[in-house]
């Protein structure tokens, strides 16, 4: 098992679900689902017209990535081959991507927004610690991937949360990812490593969510959503892709259904396609579709 996947994975589920991230229309889903895949699909708006939802992705081609990718990207470049993290070097590294003149152009969300504020405003003093907003949304959990593909230990994931996120359900959210990747790792079943991962979580109501999650079975994502929730918030998304991942059968499944299920399918995806992409490998087809890996390849091999 490579923790690499759970990295690799992350980061082509994001690009997987960008074409109709944000669209909030089950039948229009369903409409778009009977014409053709709707992995990779290219954004556009005509899929959005006089539907629920917000159409963030004008002018991305099909294989690019939302903010919540780069945002998980960029951490690979804090962490150190040894399992060693870098506070300030993820700070700078997020600068660079979205603030001004940074790499990123596109949607930038509420996290990205009030993130950049606060480090691009820092004076000689360096960046702010923490420099996080108080908001309990699906960014909170984009330094997982890497800090678990890197080896990092536990106590490395407080401090990355805390540089885009300052708040309870934020960082019990992403405790409960970064656990269940380590039970996978540690020889868990899929079932028994989200169900523990639920026990564990700092959160008890989400904690609860989540461990209803997996006992919903088989894989009905609609109902899921329409249980938990569609929105960005992590007492939302989190227990839609813990539901996911306990009855996939296989990584393509798991993003299908993610991006099916629709709302925030790019938040979701960070925590379905690590998990996905830990304990059933990232076909090599969909990651040759996945613009920002073939972009930074000399980045990721840091994680072979």
């Amino acid at each position: 098992m490579k923790k690499q996947n759970a990295l690799i994975g992350a980061l082509v589920a994001d690009a997987a679900a960008l074409g109709l991230h944000w669209l909030y229309e089950p039948a229009r889903l369903d409409q778009i689902a009977k014409a053709g895949p709707v992995l990779f699909r290219r954004p556009d708006p005509a899929d959005f017209k006089d539907a629920q939802g917000y159409f963030a992705h004008a002018g991305k081609p099909a294989g690019d990535s939302s903010q919540y990718g780069h945002s998980c990207l960029l951490v690979g470049r804090a962490v150190g081959s040894d399992g060693s993290y870098d506070r300030a070097a993820h700070q700078n590294s997020y600068l660079q991507v979205f603030g001004p003149g940074g790499s990123w152009v596109g949607y930038a969300d509420k996290v990205n927004r009030g993130v950049v504020v606060k480090l691009a405003g820092a004076g000689a003093d360096g960046y702010p610690d923490p420099s996080g907003i108080d908001d309990d949304q699906l960014p909170a959990i984009a330094a997982v991937p890497a800090l678990f593909a890197a080896g990092c230990q536990r106590s490395a994931l407080d401090a990355a949360v805390a540089v885009t996120n300052i708040n309870a359900d934020a960082a019990a959210a992403a405790a409960a990812l970064f656990a269940a990747l380590s039970a996978v790792a540690a020889g868990k079943d899929a079932a028994g490593a989200l169900s523990d991962a639920a026990e564990q979580c700092p959160a008890p109501e989400m904690g609860k969510s989540l461990a209803e999650a997996v006992q919903m079975q088989p894989l009905e994502v609609r109902a899921a959503a329409e249980r938990f929730g569609m929105s960005c918030r992590v007492s939302h998304g989190m227990p839609v892709a813990w539901h996911i991942v306990a009855n996939a059968a296989n990584f393509e499944q798991a993003l299908e259904a993610n991006t099916i299920a629709g709302g925030d399918s790019c938040g979701r995806a960070l925590a379905v396609g690590a998990l996905a992409g830990l304990i059933f490998g990232v076909p090599d087809d969909l990651v040759a579709k996945t613009r920002i890996i073939a972009a930074n390849q000399q980045l990721l091999a840091k994680f072979a």
